[in-house]
């Protein structure tokens, strides 16, 4: 039997990002576990989360809350 083995690749691009918690809430509810991730710019930091073994939904209920107020983001930023 092989077993198999996959990959995770996230793209970088600001608000793109946002596009990669679909795929990581499918992956968590198939039970499907990367052995590898890599990122590039938000998709690095999405990534990181997702190591740092963060649910797709945690990742969307944190990055929401973080962003809910652009005002407060920019803040944050400066």
């Amino acid at each position: 039997m092989t077993t198999l083995r996959i990959g995770l690749v996230l793209g970088g691009g600001g608000a793109r990002g946002l596009a990669h918690f679909p795929v990581l809430e499918a992956l968590d509810e198939m039970g499907v576990v990367p052995t590898a991730v890599a990122g590039a710019s938000i998709g690095s930091i999405i990534g990181a989360g997702y190591c740092g073994e963060l649910s797709g939904a945690e990742i969307r209920e944190i990055t929401t809350a973080i962003f809910r107020k652009r005002t407060d983001a920019l803040g944050r930023m400066w």
